[in-house]
Parts: C-alpha cells; structure tokens; sequence
C-alpha cells in the first residue's frame, strides 16, 4: 500500500516542483535565466519537496559549482530579490498567466 501515496502524492509534488523551478517569475520573457526560479520555503517544504536547498534553483544555474551545502551563504549577495518572491507569488503568477 506504501506505492499509493507515491504514485499520487508524490507524483503531484514532483510536478509543483518542477513547474516552480522552471517556469519563470511574473512577466518573464523566455531564456534560461528569466525561466529559472529560485524562492524561500519553510522547513515544511524544505523537508517534503525541496531538500538540499534545492528551492535555490537560479543559484544553482548560475554557478552548478557550488556545492548544495554552500547555496544558502550565495544566495545571501540576492537577498533583497529572495525576499520578494515565494512559491505562492509563483503559482499566483503562473495562473493568472495561464487562465
């Protein structure tokens, strides 16, 4: 029965996922760099969705040789544009772009 929640739960949170770190901000224009997103997340979704600062995800673009470890300390230089965006604003965005 474990395989249920998998298929279903897990597969929805890989999809919120992957549209969060790929599918741009509010009014982007296409390329790597607009369509690549990075935003905060609490300990709730840093332990079920995002482990490894994976919510870091323009950081990671940028410079893939930062090890995960070290993204947070990089991130610090972009404080000011993490603290604008949530995953919440995103898929607000997203939405209002689709519909």
């Amino acid at each position: 029965m474990w395989f249920l929640p998998l298929i279903t739960v897990g597969t929805l949170l890989q999809k919120i996922r992957s549209m969060a770190e790929h599918s741009g901000g509010p009014g982007v224009t296409p390329g790597w760099e607009e369509w690549t997103y990075a935003w905060r997340v609490g300990w709730l979704g840093r332990f079920f969705i995002w482990p490894y600062h994976i919510n870091l995800h323009l950081q990671h673009h940028r410079t893939a040789s930062i090890p995960w470890h070290a993204l947070p300390s990089a991130v610090r230089a972009e404080e000011q544009l993490m603290a604008s965006r949530s995953l919440a604003s995103l898929m607000w965005s997203r939405l209002r772009q689709k519909y």
